[in-house]
C-alpha cells in the first residue's frame, strides 16, 4: 500500500452516527468512503439470492469469516473493492472507513497505514441510538427493543 494515503477509521455502536460521519467526509471533503459491512452484504447476496439480510445474519457471516480468514479480514476486502474500483487508475489519497467493529481491522489498518490511520470512536446513547434506527432497522421489520437489545450486547 502506498503511504501517501490519509485513512480515517470509525467505530461506534450502530446507530451512533459513524455513517453519517462518514458521508460527511465523502461529500464534503472527498473522502473515499469503503464500508466493512459492504463485503458481508456482497457475500451474503452471493450465497442468499432470494433472502434480505438481516443484522444477525451479517454478524454471523462477519463472525464465520473473521473465524475462517483472520480478524482483518473485512479490510483486506473492502480494499480489495476499491483496487477492483479504480484498477488503472489513481486510488483516492484520503478513505474513511465505516464500521470498524473489531480491534484486528484496527491493527490491519495500523500495519497498512502506520500513523497515516486515524481512528475515531462515535459515542451516542442507548436512546438516541434507539430512537434514529429503532422504527426503520427493527419495528419496520417486525422486531422489536429487545431485539435491538440483543444486536447491540452481540455487537460490543
Amino acid at each position: 500500500m502506498p503511504t501517501d494515503k490519509i485513512v480515517v477509521g470509525l467505530t461506534g455502536a450502530f446507530g451512533s452516527g459513524c455513517t453519517t460521519a462518514a458521508r460527511h467526509l465523502r461529500d464534503s471533503r472527498k473522502f473515499e468512503l469503503l464500508t466493512l459491512s459492504d463485503a458481508l452484504r456482497k457475500i451474503w447476496r452471493e450465497k442468499n439470492k432470494r433472502k434480505e439480510a438481516q443484522r444477525q445474519d451479517l454478524q454471523k457471516l462477519g463472525d464465520e469469516l473473521r473465524e475462517s480468514r483472520g480478524a482483518g479480514i473485512l479490510v483486506d476486502l473492502a480494499l480489495d473493492d476499491l483496487d477492483q474500483k479504480y484498477k488503472g487508475r489513481e486510488e483516492p489519497t484520503q478513505i474513511v472507513v465505516d464500521g470498524i467493529r473489531n480491534l484486528g481491522e484496527i491493527q490491519r489498518l495500523q500495519d497498512l497505514y502506520g500513523y497515516r490511520f486515524t481512528l475515531i470512536a462515535v459515542l451516542a446513547t442507548f436512546d438516541d441510538r434507539w430512537d434514529r434506527i429503532g422504527s426503520s432497522a427493527y419495528v419496520e421489520h417486525g422486531l422489536t427493543r429487545s431485539d435491538f437489545i440483543a444486536d447491540d450486547q452481540r455487537d460490543t
